[in-house]
């Protein structure tokens, strides 16, 4: 016999804040996404490692807590 679930929602109920910290992003090296664009010693702009500062810079705007690369189905093959 089938049940019918009713769920009410309270838009001004809080159990507790939500940490920035469970949010990230996966970075796949697909393409030159990473080897060629993030990591590039021969740019203008790559430190004394090879990573491009302005990429960096720009991924630090973004304001995730955390990028991880390689990511995605690229580590799960």
């Amino acid at each position: 016999m089938a049940q019918n679930a009713k769920i009410t929602v309270h838009p001004s109920f809080e159990v507790g804040e939500i940490s920035n910290r469970l949010f990230s992003a996966f970075m796949e090296p697909i393409g030159t996404i990473v080897n060629g664009t993030m990591f590039n010693p021969k740019h203008p702009t790559a430190d004394e490692q090879g990573f491009r500062t302005d990429f960096i810079d720009a991924l630090k705007e973004t304001n995730l807590p955390a990028v991880r690369m390689p990511g995605g189905n690229f580590v799960s093959c």
